[in-house]
């Protein structure tokens, strides 16, 4: 069974994928195996959809929320919504932030909590209609003693993350583009 996504719902993990040639049946047995290799593939572009959600709400404001996102393990796709669209000058100042973020190494943190402390820390961003399990896990970039000046993210998360920034490497804007309007 080669897995495609997985998604929580009502408590749940379901895994969606495909066998390849075969079959499972009631009463098989079977064996779980994480691809370690992708999931280091994957991990960079997943910590820094956090880290461009900071980035956007630090050019565009308080008014650009994600609306979702889609992880591979050689892209991203962050999907949010805003005001107005993002100006050249905008998405420049978006990637020169996320870059300074990476050159700075800042630590990635992650946190098991129950839900009712998580929801009392200051600056926390989950997404809007979504289910958290109790206990949930709070992934936070930096520190948040960090200067007004200073990359700080923290946010509900249950995916996977590297250990700081740097080991993301580079970020680079490809493409823009508004997917709906209503």
């Amino acid at each position: 069974f080669q897995v495609k996504d997985v998604q929580s719902y009502a408590g749940y993990v379901l895994h969606s994928g495909h066998f390849p040639k075969s079959a499972i049946h009631v009463g098989d047995e079977v064996t779980c195996q994480v691809d370690y290799e992708y999931r280091s593939l994957v991990a960079p572009n997943h910590t820094m959809t956090h880290a461009l959600n900071w980035a956007l709400r630090k050019v565009v404001g308080e008014g650009c929320n994600q609306r979702g996102s889609l992880v591979t393990s050689n892209s991203l796709r962050f999907d949010f919504d805003a005001p107005k669209a993002l100006t050249l000058d905008q998405l420049r100042e978006v990637e020169r932030l996320l870059q300074e973020a990476i050159s700075a190494a800042h630590p990635v943190m992650v946190e098991e909590r129950s839900l009712a402390s998580a929801q009392q820390i200051e600056g926390l961003r989950s997404m809007f209609g979504e289910a958290y399990p109790d206990p949930v896990r709070v992934v936070s970039i930096n520190s948040p003693n960090a200067r007004n000046d200073e990359m700080y993210s923290v946010e509900l998360c249950g995916g996977t993350h590297i250990k700081d920034l740097g080991q993301a490497k580079d970020f680079v804007i490809v493409e823009e583009r508004a997917v709906a309007k209503g």
